[in-house]
């Protein structure tokens, strides 16, 4: 996923994965196999500039704030110390 581009996304995963739950915040998430749906919102988000930016940046947040390498680095560690 290109989040941390500030661009919209279209994903195909349900709605209640992690996955899901994550871009509902930052993009549009369509059912796995329904190519009629993701068409549609591939259309959809090709006419309307300002949900474009508006997701787009969205993902970018989500990015800076959960996918920073301080922030896995932080995660990861507490892992690591969870283990010892």
């Amino acid at each position: 996923m290109r989040w941390h581009s500030g661009r919209s996304l279209v994903a195909t995963a349900h709605a209640d994965t992690e996955l899901g739950r994550v871009v509902q915040g930052c993009g549009v998430v369509v059912a796995p196999g329904d190519a009629g749906a993701f068409a549609a919102a591939i259309r959809e988000l090709a006419r309307d500039p300002v949900r474009r930016q508006e997701l787009g940046g969205a993902g970018r947040g989500h990015a800076e704030l959960h996918l920073g390498i301080d922030r896995i680095l932080s995660r990861f560690e507490r892992v690591l110390l969870g283990i010892v």
